[in-house]
């Protein structure tokens, strides 16, 4: 019987590793704003990345990598969200992404 539970108390501790790994909340915050280009930062608090979109090309520039993202995927959240605010024609002075 201990074995049993000790079993479950270390596939549940798994299963939650990766349910964090895989959640992310990503600040974004408009920082600049021209009609050739926009800029947000990306991150939490004072631990933030910066990029770029250019609205004449249509393409996306990471500036400056957010300290937190170890492994570069909130950059292409971001990203992502960017591409979605450029075919909108619209972009937020903050928003986030969240999943």
């Amino acid at each position: 019987m201990g074995v049993l539970i000790l079993f479950w108390a270390y596939f549940i501790v798994q299963l939650l590793r990766r349910v964090i790994d895989m959640a992310f909340y990503i600040e974004m915050d408009r920082t600049a704003e021209t009609e050739e280009y926009v800029e947000y930062t990306f991150g939490r608090g004072m631990e933030v990345g910066l990029i770029r979109l250019d609205k004449i090309k249509g393409t996306i520039d990471v500036l400056k990598e957010c300290p937190l993202d170890a492994k570069g995927q909130w950059s292409d959240r971001v990203g992502m969200k960017l591409a979605r605010f450029f075919v909108n024609g619209e972009f937020p002075e903050k928003t986030q992404w969240a999943s």
